[in-house]
């Protein structure tokens, strides 16, 4: 697959190492971290462990440079990325997750979205289509 730096759209001319026992997680990482969030992590974890997968997330691997150019090749190299969403995520957090699946979903990774109770999910990710209201009017 080709990547293309999603800075100047150029082709990236370095190879991505394939990371297939690998899972990329999509979630807040600095700052204040609730409990909850935590134990959703944790529990992420355990159950790709105990499927023989290793789950990393953007702090996996400190490279010094463009941290964009960072994650696209993270979420290249694994077949999953599972995004784990809370109601306490700023505005800012939530862009940054919804463009990572974005971006995920476009080199056509599978994607999972595990939420906390309190969160809704954005209405695109929802992913059902519902039947039309007859005679609707505006």
């Amino acid at each position: 697959m080709i990547i293309y730096s999603p800075t100047d759209g150029d082709a990236l001319m370095s190879t991505v190492k394939s990371m297939p026992q690998h899972c990329f997680l999509i979630t807040k990482l600095g700052g204040e971290i609730p409990p909850e969030l935590k134990r959703m992590r944790t529990e992420i974890a355990r159950l790709c462990h105990k499927a023989q997968i290793k789950t990393i997330d953007a702090t996996h691997h400190v490279t010094g440079r463009d941290v964009l150019i960072k994650i696209w090749r993270l979420i290249a190299a694994t077949p999953i990325s599972i995004a784990v969403c809370h109601e306490s995520f700023p505005p800012g957090t939530l862009a940054n997750i919804y463009y990572e699946i974005g971006v995920a979903q476009a080199m056509g990774k599978e994607t999972l979205i595990v939420k906390s109770p309190g969160f809704t999910v954005a209405s695109d990710l929802v992913r059902t289509d519902l039947k039309p209201v007859q005679n609707m009017r505006l």
